[in-house]
């Protein structure tokens, strides 16, 4: 993730939802935004630059505010149990020099992700995201 210049006026203090990341056991509509409905399951960065766990809007720290971009995020869903499934982050940073990195994981019990689950990404028109060619 990083700014995105045409549309990016102040800090990440004055932002709002800036993007979000994640796994739905639904297809999410265009309207949709991670983390932020029923079926959706998202590592976001919202207003401040604060990093959140995030699941039918209800919003989990994890970590002190990010202070710029860019950073890297990676995500992964391992299924244990029919019920089960380990959601794991790590977000990477190397901005004005220093080297900041976060890693965790959720456990999610929800059974409905047994059955399907669907990569998602939301951003703002604040931040854009670039894929890496070696996917």
């Amino acid at each position: 993730m990083e700014r995105n210049a045409g549309h990016w006026a102040g800090s990440l203090a004055t932002a709002g939802y800036l993007f979000g990341i994640g796994v739905s056991s639904t297809s999410l509509g265009p309207k949709e935004v991670a983390g932020m409905t029923s079926t959706s399951y998202a590592l976001v960065c919202v207003g401040g630059g604060s990093l959140c766990f995030a699941h039918d809007s209800q919003q989990d720290a994890v970590a002190p505010p990010l202070d710029v971009l860019p950073v890297t995020v990676t995500v992964a869903i391992r299924p244990e149990t029919p019920d089960v499934t380990v959601f794991t982050y790590k977000l990477a940073s190397v901005a004005d020099g220093r080297r900041v990195s976060l890693v965790g994981r959720r456990v999610i019990h929800d059974s409905a992700l047994s059955t399907a689950a669907f990569p998602i990404f939301t951003v703002s028109q604040r931040v854009k995201i670039l894929f890496p060619t070696y996917v």
